[in-house]
């Protein structure tokens, strides 16, 4: 799977630098929509494509551990940056 935005995505950091940018609206449809379509396996899109291309299940648990039912769309981008920002900062970007 590749997240789509306007271009592909296909690395941790330009999910990164695209998912700064991209409108709230994509941010509702990938993680809050998502939880639902994706009930019965718990996740989101981008926990599921983090975890699927990267194998990166604890910064994919992590991003599912974000509690979307008390946070603003602003706020929720801003946790997912936030873990990604520290995966990259700690790690080398994974292939």
């Amino acid at each position: 799977m590749v997240l789509r935005f306007q271009n592909e995505v296909r690395t941790l950091a330009e999910f990164h630098s695209t998912l700064e940018v991209v409108g709230l609206d994509s941010v509702y449809y990938h993680l809050v929509d998502a939880r639902w379509r994706l009930r019965p396996r718990k996740m989101d899109d981008f926990s599921y494509w983090i975890e699927d291309n990267f194998g990166l299940s604890e910064l994919a648990s992590a991003i599912r551990d974000i509690d979307i039912s008390v946070l603003s769309l602003a706020e929720i981008r801003s946790g997912v940056l936030s873990l990604v920002r520290g995966y990259l900062g700690d790690n080398n970007e994974p292939s």
